[in-house]
């Protein structure tokens, strides 16, 4: 799969959790083949409040109420 990225500072992505999920592994995954940190304590995770989600990658991010 070929990648062309920019900035990697400004990410949003949506949809079910199980996709977002897989998406940020993905996200972490080229990064780090480029030399990139993803920092887990500038992430945030804008949910429902009784959203429940059981990703430890998602549950590391800050969680905002919609």
């Amino acid at each position: 799969m070929d990648f062309n990225l920019g900035y990697l500072d400004d990410v949003s992505l949506g949809g079910p959790a199980d996709v977002v999920a897989a998406d940020v592994v993905q996200i972490a995954k080229v990064g780090r083949d480029m030399g990139l940190h993803l920092n887990a304590s500038k992430c945030e995770l804008i949910a429902h409040p009784n959203f429940s989600y059981t990703d430890a990658l998602l549950q590391s991010f800050t969680r905002v109420d919609v």
